[in-house]
């Protein structure tokens, strides 16, 4: 109902876990709570389950056991679940193997917890009573949503259930993925089906008597929708043209203004695969419900909600005395004979008859038809605070989803430097604030990342095992860490994490003896990180050497020596459009100096399927920041997230929005990663570097000292900081970014 991860996958997984190593199998049982249907189900489903589906009591020749094997349960069978719909339904649908679903008779309930299922991807089995009126009209709407014969188990009364009446594996029912919609318009759709199955006809026309026109309640929905979203961009416009932008300019002209400035009516007729289709791709789902629609829409309300789309369900104000009525002036049944009262803060008062579940407390609005104006305030209040939350960041969002599906597992992986005063191996600064960076930003939208162990340096295993050969090492990285099995964001260049070398070696196709050398053997299209001393270096003085002394070469990363007097970072690669390097001046934290100019650095940005992921396993991917100085590596992170940090925050005193910068970015690798053959997108970010004194609204006479800065080595910060970054224009497809075809780099081992 949020959008986000759930709260519960680390208890769901192991629970999940938990029964599969003591053999058990569990299903959630979906049913209204009446008299006849709790017989059926205790003397013929429960028992039919039990005999013919529990793995210990038919291995054992269906004789008595301790624990049984196989467990269904319902949604009350537990007291007391705390938030019903999360940990009494959605909860233990996640826990169980299967679902099964009773639709004999129409149960608001039942369907939107069916809805929830089906979204959710959950095995669904369903059953209804031969002859029910209700189940056959509900299976005939889903039967249009699979090709199998068998869609609906249908059963007699009590009779028993027989095993060679009903094969369970044939009406297993599940969501086939649906078809990418991520670049399709998002729209606001309108849900609608009255208890015949049908959409409201309306109340007619306006007839001589009335003392008033007459609406249908799609009439005042479709208005008020169309009207709430026109305020809504000309505030948003007004802001923009004020300096006070909340949104991209991209993304109010063209995505709100031009796609969500009405709502697309859903024909109840339709099939059931066009409605899922467009529910998938819509932005906002609308549902009426209460007393006069049909279970059908709750399916949907739960559907929506499982899908993580915003949901908005509309339910009639019934009044007061039920027993006082007139013709509904929407056409429904009930009606007031009086105006029904509204307190003074604009809330309606009456009976509303819906959910009773927490589902309410969901963007849940009233539609008071003595007051039907109150319906575009509740909507644009609430569809202005969607639309600000979801559009500051709506690439960011469709790009994490997309990496991290529903589940949102990631792994940040750092390198291990052998600092030989301290006989330790330690993570550098900036690397250390870029996983601090990244666990935050996950956390903050309840994805689920783990930091893994830092990987030491293939010199200093080698100190350990001095036989120990570059396959061999590749080996026990990748099968200590289950790389393959995981979503990794790899910090540092080559030099400082050698899971970077490594990925890049998969990625470009190359051989893992030809890695961690000096053969120069890298594709064309590949980035080798080069530094260009101002002194040679010597590796027996590196703090970051081997216990042997001696430093493992890289093949995507080398060093010289230059002729002048500053030290020069970038990449070297027959990949850019503009010559085959791409070096800027650099400044180290012990090179300080009173008012040094700010200085700019590359970084190179990574996003690439797993090259370790089984091909026949759900795709995996990786991102890797391979920066050539810490604070470059640091700002790819604020690419990826926008910045939530106090630099970040800084950022905007020097005219730059580290939100909208990362939207414009990401926006552009949105196209690419879904498609089929996706393999790899790199990108080369310029990074401009310097001093929080630098930003626009600093004081003329603001020193480092001012800023906490005590110059140089020795001091307790360093003192550089990220200023701004963009896109390296023109240094590859001319916006800073190329995708590497699938056919150009290995395939999944």
């Amino acid at each position: 109902m949020t959008g986000k991860g759930c709260v519960y996958t680390d208890q769901i997984d192991e629970a999940l876990r938990t029964r599969k190593k003591n053999g058990q199998v569990k299903g959630f049982m979906i049913m209204p709570f009446r008299p006849g249907l709790r017989v059926f189900f205790e003397n013929c489903l429960r028992p039919f389950f039990e005999s013919n589906y529990d793995p210990i009591r038919v291995e054992k020749g269906l004789q008595p056991v301790q624990q049984p094997g196989i467990i269904l349960e319902r949604a009350d069978d537990v007291p007391r679940p705390g938030i019903i719909v999360c940990e009494g339904i959605c909860k233990r649908i996640q826990e169980a193997d299967f679902t099964v679903a009773d639709i004999s008779v129409p149960n608001d309930n039942v369907f939107y917890e069916l809805g929830l299922a089906y979204g959710i991807g959950s095995k669904i089995i369903l059953i209804h009573q031969a002859g029910a009126e209700f189940g056959e009209q509900a299976a005939r709407y889903f039967r249009k949503s699979t090709e199998a014969e068998h869609v609906v188990k249908q059963y007699q009364n009590l009779d028993m259930i027989e095993r060679e009446h009903f094969n369970v594996s044939e009406y297993i029912w599940r969501r086939e993925p649906s078809g990418d919609s991520s670049d399709q318009p998002p729209k606001v759709l309108f849900f609608e089906m009255m208890r015949d199955g049908s959409r409201d006809q309306g109340p007619g026309k306006t007839r001589g008597t009335d003392d008033d026109i007459r609406l249908s309640f799609r009439e005042h929905v479709m208005s008020d929708i169309g009207l709430a979203l026109n305020r809504i961009v000309d505030d948003l416009r007004q802001q923009q043209s004020d300096g006070r932008a909340v949104i991209p300019h991209d993304y109010l002209d063209g995505i709100i203004g031009k796609h969500l400035d009405r709502a697309i009516k859903i024909d109840p007729g339709d099939d059931f695969m066009v409605t899922r289709d467009r529910v998938d791709s819509s932005y906002c789902l609308i549902v009426r419900t209460g007393t006069d629609c049909h279970s059908m829409s709750y399916f949907w309300l739960g559907y929506g909600h499982a899908r993580g789309k915003n949901v908005i369900p509309i339910t009639t104000l019934l009044p007061e005395d039920e027993d006082a009525a007139r013709p509904h002036p929407t056409g429904g049944q009930a009606a007031d004979v009086r105006p029904t009262p509204v307190e003074r803060s604009g809330q309606p008062r009456g009976k509303v008859e819906d959910l009773a579940f927490d589902i309410r407390a969901q963007r849940h609005m009233i539609f008071d038809i003595q007051h039907p104006e109150l319906l575009e305030r509740q909507l644009e209040r609430t569809l202005s605070e969607m639309i600000r939350a979801d559009f500051s960041e709506w690439s960011r969002r469709r790009f994490w989803t997309t990496l991290l599906g529903s589940r949102g597992e990631v792994s940040i992986i750092t390198g291990g430097l052998h600092s030989k005063d301290h006989n330790r191996e330690m993570i550098g600064d900036w690397d250390l604030r870029a996983a601090s960076e990244l666990t935050s930003f996950f956390s903050r939208h309840q994805y689920r990342p783990k930091i893994e162990t830092p990987i030491y340096q293939p010199e200093f295993a080698r100190g350990f095992d001095p036989e120990l050969s570059t396959g061999n090492y590749i080996k026990q990285v990748i099968n200590e860490i289950r790389v393959g099995e995981k979503n990794c964001v790899v910090i540092a260049s080559p030099d400082v994490n050698p899971l970077t070398e490594i990925m890049l070696g998969r990625l470009f196709g190359m051989a893992d003896e030809a890695l961690f050398s000096e053969l120069n053997n890298v594709p064309n299209a590949a980035f080798v990180v080069y530094k260009k001393r101002k002194t040679p270096h010597d590796p027996a003085q590196d703090e970051t050497a081997g216990r042997g002394g001696a430093t493992a070469p890289r093949a995507f990363y080398s060093e010289g020596v230059g002729d002048e007097a500053v030290e020069k970072r970038g990449f070297l690669s027959r990949a850019f459009e503009q010559g085959d390097e791409a070096l800027l001046d650099y400044y180290g934290q012990n090179e300080y100096e009173p008012n040094r100019k700010a200085f700019q650095i590359y970084a190179q940005l990574i996003v690439a399927r797993n090259p370790f992921t089984p091909k026949n396993d759900p795709p995996r991917y990786v991102v890797i920041l391979n920066g050539v100085s810490g604070p470059a590596t640091f700002a790819l992170t604020q690419v990826l997230t926008g910045g939530g940090n106090e630099d970040a925050e800084s950022m905007r005193g020097n005219a730059f929005d580290a939100a909208a910068g990362s939207e414009s970015i990401l926006n552009k690798f949105l196209p690419y990663l879904r498609k089929p053959d996706f393999h790899c997108i790199y990108s080369l970010v310029e990074v401009d570097v310097g001093e929080e004194s630098q930003h626009a609204d600093a004081a003329p006479d603001a020193t480092a000292e001012s800023f906490g800065r005590h110059g140089g080595a020795g001091a307790t910060f360093d003192w550089r900081s990220v200023l701004r970054w963009q896109l390296a224009h023109g240094m590859l497809d001319g916006e800073g970014v190329k995708v590497v075809p699938a056919r150009a780099g290995a395939s999944g081992s």
